[in-house]
This record gives structure tokens, sequence and C-alpha cells, in this order.
């Protein structure tokens, strides 16, 4: 070894780790998670200003360290559907009470529901698709509560997955990557609360394999059941959806 290879600076292996996507994004989710205690703690001592700023500097940090990131619709359909069908479901019948904790929290709860997706997911998103994640809340009647949460528009079918090279991987017996397999990405999820009868409900609107929208309930434990074709994916027409399909 010449006297100039001791001169060149060494690599730091921690740093290149660092720079790998799928490590920051895991990084972020799990800043994310204490960002949510930090939130929780500022707002219950009455340092709501201060919690504030914490999200603020978080997002100001996540914008900065994942610049020139981009995450596709169909990624981002995928994202989305992981949060539906994994997400919500553990939360809504398995941890109801931090549910309720994260909604009305200091920290917004479309943001948290972004960028865990996305940690989950191993990608990034920038502040533009996480403003595409938004939530309201409600009353269907007297004794029912719903939260409602609307997804980035998911890609129109065709856009994304390459059907045919699904098909020659699937014929010749090989996993198909990622990049090529569908996903029926949801416009919306509605999360119904029955105080009456102290009942908890999670409804999907998402795309249809044949077009148009699906109507689907989610169990515990992320089981679904397909109840039938959806209305026009706006929020007024799935809430109606929804209610009739209570009243079944």
């Amino acid at each position: 070894m010449g006297l100039f290879d001791f001169l060149k600076p060494k690599k730091n292996p921690m740093a290149e780790l660092l720079q790998k996507p799928g490590v920051r994004s895991a990084m972020a989710g799990m800043e994310l998670e204490y960002l949510q205690k930090q939130v929780a703690n500022l707002r219950s001592v009455g340092r709501k200003e201060d919690a504030k700023k914490a999200v603020s500097e978080f997002l100001a940090k996540y914008a900065r360290e994942h610049k020139g990131e981009v995450t596709s619709r169909i990624d981002l359909a995928r994202i989305s559907y992981s949060i539906a069908y994994r997400t919500l479901p553990d939360l809504v019948h398995a941890r109801w009470t931090e549910f309720c904790d994260l909604w009305s929290g200091g920290l917004p709860f479309p943001m948290f529901l972004a960028i865990k997706g996305a940690s989950d997911q191993g990608k990034s998103l920038s502040l533009d698709q996480i403003q595409e994640f938004k939530y309201y809340q409600g009353d269907l009647d007297s004794n029912t509560q719903y939260f409602l949460i609307e997804f980035p528009t998911p890609p129109e079918q065709g856009e994304g997955p390459n059907i045919e090279a699904l098909m020659a991987a699937l014929a010749a017996g090989k996993k198909p990557s990622t990049d090529v397999v569908p996903v029926l990405g949801p416009f919306f999820a509605a999360v119904i609360f029955d105080s009456a009868k102290n009942e908890k409900h999670l409804y999907i609107l998402g795309q249809s394999p044949g077009g148009g929208t699906t109507l689907r309930f989610v169990a515990a434990g992320g089981a679904n059941a397909n109840c039938g074709p959806g209305p026009e994916p706006t929020s007024s027409n799935f809430l109606q959806a929804v209610k009739a399909n209570l009243r079944r």
C-alpha cells in the first residue's frame, strides 16, 4: 500500500448505510414514533406551541433529508393500500385508545399515516404527497360518529403494473417484482364508532378490478369482505353507501 493510500479519507460504513433510501425511510419511521410521544408530552403540560414547533421541525428535516426522492403514483397507491388494510385495522380493532389519541393529538393524523405507511414500505414522500392524505370527522346519526380518511387518488387501472410481465413471470414459475403486481388502491377509509353499542367498524372504498369502485368491510386482523359495487369516489357518496350498509 502506497503513501497516498494512507492519505485518502477513510469511508465511514455507517454514513454510507444511512445514505440508502430504505434505511433513511426506516429511520424516519422511528423518528416519527419519537415525535408522537414528544408532542403528546408537550401538550399534556400545556406547551401546545412547542408541540407545533416540533412537528414543523420534523417536517422540515424530513423534506431536507429526502429531497429529490420521488415515489411513483403506483407506489403511493401501494402505501395507501397497506395503511387501509394493515395499519388502520390494527389501530381500530386492537388499539382503539391509541387511534383516538392519534386522531385528536397534536401530530396531524394524515401526516402520521402517510409517513408511517411510506416507512413501512421502504419509501419516502414529498411534502406535497403527504398533504394528499386528509381526514374529516362527523356524525352519521345521534349515536354514530365517522372518522374519514381520504387517500391520494390512485392511478387509473393499467397505468402502472405491466400485466403482460406479471403473466410471464407467473407462467415461468418466478416471483414477480412489485413493479408488475397490480394494486387496487383505496380512495377512502371510514372508521365508524357506535357509542350506544360500543362497536367499531372499518369500511374501504377502493378500485374495482373491472373499473369503478368496490365497497369493502375490514374486520380485525385485516380480513375483509366485499360489500358489492361502490359509488363514485366522493366522500359524500362513500358515507351514504356506508350508512346504507350499516342498516342491512
